[in-house]
């Protein structure tokens, strides 16, 4: 159950997650309905789903919040649908809410929208920073067991060692790796983190951090 709109774009929103949670979630009967604006209305969906056999009847708030149409409205369908098919239960759901995933849901679109924003890199710059994230997950696989300062000896031969493991093969990305070095600061850098308390993994994973950084400023002009 949504509120509606006039504009069928939205309302096939609702139409499509529908969809989805019939073939995800196992229900034979799942109908949509709108408060207003649009049909099928809300008792016309209630209505639909008994037509259909559903000896009980789940009222899904597709609403952020327990506002009045919640809390008074759709209270009111769900009275109305119960007097009139005495023989199905009616039940109304809590609305979407504060949801656990909700916040997940939130930051991923915060990131979407951050991502847009970042400018476009070239592609051998992009190539480069794929690698580095590569490395970050499985530390294990290229870095091993690596004490923090070979660790930062790797890096600062990042073009080479990435030669040599036939990890890039396009001359231009080894170029740019191996103009991004380390300055003699690095390993002080990482050796100040582990001393604050990170592990060697932990500092590892903020190195990869401030050479991505660095590497997309660059990339932009800005080193």
């Amino acid at each position: 159950m949504a509120h509606g709109s006039r504009r069928a774009e939205a309302n096939a929103d609702l139409e499509e997650l529908a969809c989805r949670v019939r073939d995800q979630g196992g229900y034979k009967i799942v109908e949509v309905s709108y408060l207003e604006l649009a049909e099928p209305t809300i008792p016309q969906g209630g209505r639909q789903c008994v037509a259909r056999g559903a000896p009980r009847v789940l009222m899904l708030p597709y609403f952020l919040s327990a506002g009045r149409h919640v809390t008074d409205d759709l209270q009111v369908f769900r009275q109305e649908l119960a007097a009139e098919f005495p023989e199905v239960q009616f039940d109304l759901c809590p609305p979407l809410g504060l949801h656990p995933l909700m916040t997940q849901i939130v930051l991923d679109r915060l990131l979407e929208s951050s991502e847009a924003a970042e400018p476009r890199l070239p592609a051998h710059f992009r190539h480069l920073i794929e690698i580095l994230e590569s490395m970050r997950k499985r530390k294990a696989m290229y870095l091993g067991k690596l004490t923090i300062e070979a660790a930062v000896h790797y890096l600062h031969g990042f073009g080479a060692g990435c030669s040599a493991a036939g990890l890039v093969r396009d001359p231009k990305t080894l170029e740019v790796a191996r103009e991004r070095g380390w300055d003699a600061g690095a390993l002080h850098y990482s050796e100040a983190m582990i001393r604050h308390g990170l592990s060697v993994d932990e500092a590892i994973d903020e190195l990869i951090a401030i050479e991505i950084e660095a590497i997309k400023r660059a990339a932009v002009g800005l080193d």
